[in-house]
């Protein structure tokens, strides 16, 4: 060993370190990578996400017609938006066994159109949810659709007042291990 090294485990600690100094910069490396990986930067262009839209065409008060719903498209993403969570009205006591394989199926539709077009947008399927006594066991049969298969659910206020129950359904379901967004709160006079 040089004079003003030490020896460690047969290394000198100069030596030592620097490999310590190096495996340190390629664990921070790694650590940035990831979280690069689970946050991307944002770029001008597409750096916001849509969680209410209706853009799926033919349903409820959205977009009339596939051409409209490309164009709506063309619009979210020259205004900064990579995607968008279709959420159409459902009322829980109408619905059937199909709707959400129906809503599933017609946002696979929308985002073939949307590959076919170029337009480089995501859209992913989702409900916008009227607040009903049957909810919370609706949706832990997969019969309701929480935002973009996470455990998020978009829940419609009442314009009038809210249901005597609503407390009690927001907590069922939450306790089933959802999150509840209210859509439109400004709306409901209660609130």
């Amino acid at each position: 060993a040089r004079l003003g090294e030490i020896q460690v485990a047969g290394m000198s600690f100069r030596r030592r370190s620097l490999l310590a100094g190096a495996c340190a910069k390629i664990q921070n490396w790694r650590l940035r990578k990831d979280r690069q990986h689970f946050h991307p930067k944002p770029t001008k262009r597409h750096k916001m996400i849509d969680l209410h839209s209706h853009i799926l065409p033919a349903l409820d008060d959205g977009s009339p017609n596939m051409a409209a719903s490309i164009d709506m498209a063309a619009n979210y993403v020259a205004n900064g938006f990579h995607h968008v969570v279709a959420t159409p009205h459902v009322l829980p006591e109408n619905i059937g066994a199909q709707w959400a394989s129906f809503l599933k199926a017609r946002v696979a539709k929308v985002n073939k159109a949307l590959r076919a077009a170029s337009i480089p947008l995501t859209v992913s399927p989702g409900m916008e949810i009227a607040i009903a006594p049957e909810l919370p066991e609706f949706l832990e049969a997969g019969l309701l659709l929480p935002l973009a298969d996470s455990r998020y659910v978009l829940i419609e206020t009442p314009f009038e007042r809210l249901p005597t129950y609503w407390e009690q359904i927001l907590f069922e379901v939450a306790a089933r291990g959802y999150r509840v967004l209210l859509a439109h709160p400004e709306r409901c006079i209660q609130l």
